[in-house]
């Protein structure tokens, strides 16, 4: 593999125009034969100084890259009216040290290919990728794993306490902390995640994680063996009985409610049937024996007056059984008396 560095300073303050060309260059070079990844860099102590590394193969491919007409093509992304302090440009071309007739292995040549293998994990079906921020929150996930959470992709990533069964969020966040805190990537670690799909549905992934000062790449593999779907299932049975006895803890709760709302409604009809009884006490042995003065007439009150029976009756609420009228004699005599007054008239 070889590298090719160009240095070259802008000399005419046009700096932020060629960083807006290099960040939406339109990516001629990515698809061509030897070309194994671009990066720039712009110096920390001037912004003005840029370094375009580009990596191939070999030389071969650069050349033939360098000779095309796509490499001439792309010049026009070039702003126009840019000016570059001839003394200061430099092309270098470096070549990795390896040893004589090495034959790279799969992690050698996925590591030359990481732009392709960039994009075949965003964009493919055969691996899970999710990116953890800083804070321990999700911050993208590739096109496999939105599908099988049935989310939308490339739309914002749930957050972890949703996407994780249980607790597993707060024990992913611990084991980034951890390893960041140690110093290591983690890269050697293995550990299992539960993530938990739109409709409600539980999986199991086989992970591995890459631990960053401010992000964490997590790559997992869907769990497809006899014992993995027996895992899913009882994973699957934990949670359903986790919730059933969420519900039916609410339940029993619900029910001491309402059996402290019907000792309550018991004891308020006690007390109003305790002071009914109270309120016609009186009545009750009024039924039962009413004092009466054998000469008047009256009867005696609660209070231990005497009054007439009419007004006692009717202060005891007991108008309803009074009706009024004559008895024969008393009709006899009130006949007898309009008679006589009819006659003296």
């Amino acid at each position: 593999m070889i590298m090719v560095e160009s240095r070259f300073r802008v000399a005419n303050g046009m700096a932020d125009d060629v960083r807006n060309a290099f960040l939406h260059r339109p990516g001629l070079v990515d698809d061509v034969t030897g070309f194994l990844g671009m990066e720039v860099y712009v110096a920390s102590d001037d912004h003005c100084v840029f370094h375009l590394v580009t990596r191939w193969t070999d030389a071969a491919a650069y050349t033939a890259w360098h000779r095309s007409d796509a490499h001439h093509n792309s010049h026009a992304f070039i702003p126009r009216g840019l000016k570059l302090e001839a003394a200061f440009t430099r092309l270098t071309t470096l070549e990795r040290l390896a040893p004589k007739d090495h034959t790279p292995t799969v992690a050698e040549a996925l590591a030359d290919a990481a732009p392709a293998v960039a994009t075949w994990l965003d964009q493919g079906y055969g691996m899970y990728v999710l990116l953890v921020g800083a804070d321990g929150q999700a911050i993208a996930l590739n096109r496999a794993l939105a599908e099988r959470l049935e989310v939308p992709f490339p739309a914002g990533s749930p957050a972890l306490t949703t996407l994780l069964a249980n607790d597993e969020a707060t024990e992913l966040s611990d084991r980034i902390a951890r390893l960041r805190g140690a110093g290591t990537r983690g890269i050697t670690e293995a550990f299992l995640l539960n993530p938990v799909n739109a409709s409600g549905s539980l999986f199991t992934l086989h992970c591995r994680m890459d631990v960053q000062p401010t992000y964490a790449v997590i790559l997992a593999e869907g769990a497809d063996g006899a014992d993995d779907r027996l895992r899913d299932e009882l994973l699957t049975t934990n949670n359903l009985l986790a919730v059933l006895a969420r519900e039916r803890e609410a339940a029993r709760q619900a029910l001491e409610g309402a059996r402290s709302e019907l000792a309550r409604v018991n004891a308020e009809q006690a007390a109003t049937l305790e002071a009914l009884h109270a309120s016609y006490w009186h009545i009750q042995r009024i039924q039962e024996l009413l004092p009466i003065c054998m000469d008047c007439g009256e009867v005696k009150s609660a209070d231990g007056g005497w009054q007439p029976v009419r007004e006692f009756m009717t202060a005891n609420a007991m108008t309803p059984f009074l009706s009024h009228g004559y008895c024969p004699a008393c009709a006899a005599r009130q006949l007898a008396e309009v008679a006589r007054e009819d006659a003296v008239t």
